[in-house]
């Protein structure tokens, strides 16, 4: 199993950011998401948009082809959402389920969840 990405000093930049009005930190890349907190300040690290490393490898490392993204949306009562967007097949669609249909088509919806 690959070892964590940490930072090699993290005391330094708890210093920093303590107290503050520090709402978010983000950073990247390293071909995968992470995401944790530093002195109870949310922490997101963003992926490469190249390719992605397979974090479930047993040994060694294995990467794929295909990364992405991270949106970050500031909301109007001021929280934030960082989100992952994957790049890999963004423009297939394996299904696609009209919200009206919902209720008239249960086995679609089980199918969809599958």
């Amino acid at each position: 199993m690959s070892e964590p990405v940490a930072l090699r000093e993290p005391e330094r930049l708890a210093a920093v950011i303590r107290g503050s009005d520090v709402r978010l930190v983000l950073s990247g890349h390293t071909h995968r998401v992470s995401a944790g907190t530093l002195v109870g300040i949310p922490m997101w690290v963003s992926p490469s948009t190249g390719s992605h490393a397979d974090v479930l490898a047993r040994e060694g490392f294995r990467g794929h082809a295909g990364g992405g993204f991270t949106r970050v949306d500031i909301l109007d009562d001021g929280e934030i959402v960082a989100t992952f967007v994957p790049l890999t097949g963004r423009d297939e669609i394996l299904y696609e389920v009209q919200a009206d249909e919902l209720e008239l088509r249960p086995a679609v919806v089980a199918s969809a969840r599958d």
